[in-house]
């Protein structure tokens, strides 16, 4: 039944969530080509922190110091 390697099909993943986000859990559609396999894909990716930087909020005060 399984004694050699055979392409069923191929699956697009975004990894791109991973900037933002450490976990992903997406079910995507098995692809021979452009056509549709009739198959789907589940997968799951988990990171310990996402990958993108972390974003720094800036805030610019007036200060008013009074001296008496």
């Amino acid at each position: 039944m399984f004694r050699s390697d055979m392409l069923v099909g191929t699956a697009d993943c975004k990894l791109s969530d991973l900037e933002e986000k450490a976990h992903i859990h997406e079910c995507v559609d098995l692809m021979e080509g452009r056509k549709q396999a009739g198959g789907k894909l589940e997968y799951r990716v988990r990171i310990r922190e996402p990958l993108g930087e972390k974003k720094l909020n800036l805030k610019q005060e007036k200060w008013l110091l009074l001296e008496t």
